[in-house]
């Protein structure tokens, strides 16, 4: 059966039901006192109820993360009436997200599909109720795969992908799902539930076998649906709010290839690790190499492969794709590893109470190949190592809230936001500033009647168009508080354009295209280290 067309419905009306966004002001509500509270008195509470039915939903799993929570995000469950509460909580900005099997998982303030949530805000220790939420029943996808022959393919892992906004070619994301398991049951089955309406992509198959196995001329490979081997060519499986689309394909037959080759420049025999890269993820396996440094592996399915060999001293990678013919001339040349040594520099006091690795810094690559390290603290003076790296890229952080990287000092030299290939961190000293005196934008919204509007996305990004990269800081946005507030914390000084959309999926912000169309009736501000700026917006049409 084939994926049959379906109206998408992006708007979910009942999704949220919150007092504080039900009415429309007609003039901005006074703003709530932002002074500090210490003791942690405020409370969030709220209740969850069933779309369908209107009943109240109990067991609905809250994820609470916010301001000053600096371990773990807090949960609650709801009683038997549906009510969940918070207590205890230090004044600041909260994120809530509800999810339950067979429901859609939802974030307060959120109203359509892929949409950002809304913060809550708790100020004066300040008691804030009425934080609800209305779950709809989800989407669900049913996938039946057959082999070769059209019978039920048992045991095959199953992948669920949305197509990434951005320019270019068309990428495809992991989604996460709800359902009860990714794996085909004994009818080739699998329900993936809990989907919000959209588009989808579904993917089967077990992955490359490894080199330890008998060659084989032909096998099973990774297939999406509506039966192909190659993403590019994947359909789209349309569902609406609740519904529920099966859809039915066979496993494709592909050639199989064997790599061998080569590994040199190595003091002693390396440890290699063979990597397929996909939509759906890598698919990792190690790859035994022989003391003269041949190796070989076997049943490669097509796809894009990258290797990577490494010892105490040396690392070397190498990319290959196969398309299904052998390949037997590869080669590898290792080269000395570099691993990045720098220290942390605070701005002011250094942080009392928060564990040195709740300050977590990697490397970000222009493209992926580069192995996800971590720093790793050595010493109470906050220095550390990143092991061994590959590839070009940038520094990022993700540090506990409150808390911003001000710049990446190399050998004295800001690099930031400088894509350099990490060889040239080789030797040289390397300073991480982080800071707690960050900027912040914030401000209201109304429409072209100059009514106060409550429900939009507002987005930060560069004046100068050649800034719109990948991997820049300088774009953010945001979706506002329960009093119609926006705030954007942490972006870098410079010269920045605010706009408002009323909506804008996640992720999306970041697409040339939608800031060209932003840019029209966007604000103009320049800021500078540590200031705050207040600015009203009006709504882009």
């Amino acid at each position: 059966m084939s994926a049959r067309p379906v109206a998408l419905s992006i708007v979910l009306s009942m999704v949220v039901t919150a007092a504080v966004m039900a009415q429309a002001p007609q003039s901005p509500p006074r703003d709530p006192p932002r002074t500090q509270n210490v003791t942690g008195t405020g409370v969030i509470t709220g209740v969850v109820i069933a779309a369908d039915t209107g009943m109240p939903l109990r067991g609905v799993d809250i994820r609470l993360t916010g301001t000053d929570l600096r371990a773990a995000a807090r949960g609650a469950f709801t009683d038997a009436r549906g009510v969940y509460e918070f207590t205890g909580l230090p004044d600041g900005d909260y994120t809530l997200i509800a999810s339950k099997v067979r429901y859609m998982t939802m974030t307060y303030g959120q109203t359509r599909a892929g949409e950002q949530g809304r913060p809550v805000q708790v100020a004066g220790g300040r008691r804030v109720e009425r934080v609800d939420f209305t779950l709809p029943i989800g989407s669900i996808i049913v996938l039946r795969v057959g082999d070769r022959f059209g019978d039920p393919a048992i045991g095959l892992r199953v992948n669920l992908f949305q197509a990434k906004s951005g320019p270019g070619q068309r990428t495809l994301a992991p989604v996460q799902t709800s359902g009860f398991g990714t794996t085909t049951d004994d009818r080739g089955e699998v329900r993936l539930s809990g989907l919000a309406p959209g588009e989808y992509f579904v993917s089967a198959g077990g992955g490359p076998t490894l080199s330890t196995a008998a060659p084989a001329k032909e096998q099973e490979v990774q297939t999406y649906y509506p039966g192909t081997a190659a993403d590019a060519d994947a359909q789209a499986i349309t569902v609406g709010l609740g519904e529920e689309v099966a859809v039915t394909f066979n496993m494709v037959i592909a050639r199989t290839a064997r790599v061998s080759g080569t590994i040199s420049g190595s003091s002693a025999r390396p440890q290699v690790r063979l990597e397929r890269r996909g939509p759906n993820g890598s698919t990792m396996m190690d790859v035994n190499v022989a003391s003269d440094g041949g190796f070989s592996a076997v049943n490669l399915s097509p796809a894009e492969y990258l290797m990577t060999a490494t010892t105490e001293k040396e690392i070397g990678t190498t990319r290959f794709v196969v398309t299904g013919e052998d390949i037997s001339d590869l080669a590898l040349v290792m080269r000395p590893a570099i691993s990045l040594r720098g220290r942390i520099r605070f701005e002011g006091s250094a942080p009392s109470g928060i564990a040195q690795t709740a300050f977590v810094l990697r490397p970000e690559y222009v493209e992926y190949g580069g192995l996800p390290y971590v720093a790793q603290y050595k010493q109470s003076d906050w220095s550390f190592e990143i092991p061994p790296l590959s590839g070009s890229g940038v520094l990022r952080p993700n540090f506990p809230l409150g808390w911003f990287m001000k710049a990446v000092l190399l050998d004295g030299r800001d690099v930031t936001d400088t894509v350099l290939d990490f060889e040239s961190y080789q030797g040289k000293p390397l300073e991480v500033v982080v800071t707690q005196s960050a900027t912040e934008i914030s401000g209201r919204v109304a429409d072209a009647s100059g009514r106060a509007v409550t429900n939009y996305v507002a987005v930060a990004f560069p004046a100068d168009s050649r800034r719109w990269t990948p991997l820049t800081r300088m774009i953010g946005s945001v979706r506002p508080d329960q009093e119609g507030r926006f705030t954007i914390h942490g972006l870098p000084p410079g010269a920045y354009l605010l706009a408002a959309a009323d909506y804008l999926p996640a992720g999306q912000e970041r697409d040339p295209r939608t800031l060209e169309r932003l840019r029209a009736g966007a604000t103009a501000l320049t800021l500078k280290d540590g200031q705050a700026a207040s600015v009203d917006l009006r709504l882009t049409p």
